[in-house]
């Protein structure tokens, strides 16, 4: 049992006398132990001036215990011009005249009173410590997610340059950091391009890891070992087959569109998977749809992806894009048989040559959003080259 220790001083016209009746009157389950000796290290100073010249003769200890941040209990009546600096020591002032137990019962409180200061500091502390190391696991965590969106965008192809006249543009805008949304965009040979857009479902890093997964098993499967693309259809299937291989206690879905263009002949074939309608804008400014028929992958084992195949003309523009531009784009459109996010799409499709700087220059405008965003733009170009008789 911890036993204070109370500083006196030594100085018998000026120590507080009945030491005794102050034990006998500790509030404690142990009394204190008293002390001339500051080398001791105490807990408390007991201190008594009767006269300004007392008090004065005091100060040099008093500022010693104050500098030592060891409480004081002052037994004093006057403190005359003395009072201004006094003030400054953080010392508990009695009257010389109290009796013991109330002198007793104000160390004792005193003594307390440190305690809970000791106990406050060493919670402080520890809050302190843990914040700093709180902030340096968020500070990583934020450098790991940094780097991990870094991975995430090389993964997928850039623009790339036209094949015969066909080219696309992009737009990839994470809720967060990294995204459960994915594009690709891949020449296969002098005349096709294939593309590719999904999202998976979820957001954050158990979105990211579902899209990075799909872009990996993608790589692998767009040509088979001869070099010859695949149709769209089958990619889808191999993807979904894929997904459910590596289904565990929690399943794992995603929507999907997956084409190849044929930019020499102007084709494209393509399938979806559970993914939005692509909006096809043609040459002389009238939409029409392309539907998803397939099912989310991830799903179905046996899910069967219809593919179709769809002329293309010079001028025509097609816009695939993932959920979540349904929340951003009802700006007010007029009423018509598209739904408003699509006919703010095709409103900037008929006035812009670049679709995406539009829909972007939208989206800036806007606070914040609650989804994933990617948008592919296919732009069919003049055909430059001929194809020989």
């Amino acid at each position: 049992m911890y036993r204070p220790t109370i500083y006196i001083q030594n100085n018998r016209k000026n120590c507080y006398a009945p030491i005794a009746d102050i034990s006998r009157s500790w509030a404690g389950n142990t009394p204190p132990k008293f002390t001339h000796d500051l080398q001791e290290n105490p807990d408390v100073a007991f201190l008594k001036a009767g006269t300004i010249e007392e008090l004065l003769a005091l100060l040099p200890t008093l500022l010693q215990l104050h500098t030592e941040k060891i409480p004081i209990l002052l037994l004093c009546d006057h403190q005359g011009h003395l009072a201004e600096l006094t003030a400054e020591l953080n010392i508990s002032f009695a009257s010389t005249s109290i009796d013991s137990a109330t002198a007793s019962g104000i160390l004792y409180g005193i003594l307390q009173r440190q305690d809970e200061l000791s106990i406050l500091r060493s919670k402080v502390g520890l809050i302190s410590t843990l914040r700093t190391t709180l902030q340096d696991d968020i500070d990583q965590l934020n450098s790991d997610l940094s780097s991990a969106a870094t991975l995430q965008k090389e993964f997928m192809s850039s623009d790339g340059e036209p094949v015969h006249g066909i080219y696309f543009n992009t737009l990839w805008r994470p809720t967060g950091v990294v995204s459960g949304d994915m594009y690709d965009i891949t020449k296969l040979d002098d005349d096709h391009i294939s593309f590719f857009i999904a999202d998976a479902i979820g957001h954050g890093m158990q979105g990211a890891m579902l899209a990075m997964a799909i872009t990996k098993a993608l790589e692998g499967c767009r040509t088979d070992h001869n070099g010859n693309y695949k149709e769209p259809s089958e990619v889808l299937d191999i993807l979904n087959n894929s997904i459910l291989d590596r289904n565990g206690s929690t399943a794992r879905f995603a929507t999907a569109m997956y084409g190849v263009i044929n930019c020499k002949k102007r084709t494209m074939t393509i399938a979806g998977a559970g993914h939005p309608p692509a909006l096809w804008i043609n040459g002389t400014n009238t939409a029409k749809l392309l539907e998803s028929e397939g099912p989310l992958l991830g799903i179905f084992s046996d899910a069967i992806f219809p593919q179709s195949t769809v002329k293309l003309e010079s001028n025509d523009r097609i816009i695939l894009y993932s959920d979540g531009f349904e929340d951003v784009l009802e700006l007010g459109s007029k009423k018509t048989d598209l739904p408003p996010y699509l006919q703010v799409m095709f409103d900037i499709g008929c006035e812009h040559d670049n679709i995406v700087d539009g829909i972007s220059t939208i989206l800036d405008r806007q606070n914040d959003h609650h989804d994933d965003l990617t948008m592919l733009c296919l732009h069919v170009g003049t055909l430059v080259s001929k194809i020989a008789a």
